[in-house]
């Protein structure tokens, strides 16, 4: 099984919802600690983004956010959301 095979199913790496969506809140957090460094006006790259189950907190927050994801059934999942 490759990464991308691994990545592109249900992932039993989280215990519950709420320990996914603390697991990303976190990530949304240091996302934000490096893009505003640089400013309101920063691009930041989440390469591997996952989920991003807070991406929206981290666009909201700086210029223009890119997601990018290796699995197609992540890349479905994001696309249906944003």
């Amino acid at each position: 099984m490759s990464w991308r095979d691994y990545w592109n199913s249900d992932t039993p790496i989280y215990v519950n919802d709420r320990h996914k969506a603390v697991h990303y809140a976190r990530i949304a957090n240091d996302l934000l600690a490096l893009a505003l460094a640089p400013g309101r006006d920063a691009r930041l790259l989440d390469y591997g983004c996952g989920e991003a189950l807070s991406a929206d907190r981290v666009a909201a927050s700086i210029g223009q956010l890119y997601l990018c994801d290796g699995a197609p059934l992540v890349r479905q999942r994001l696309a249906a959301r944003f």
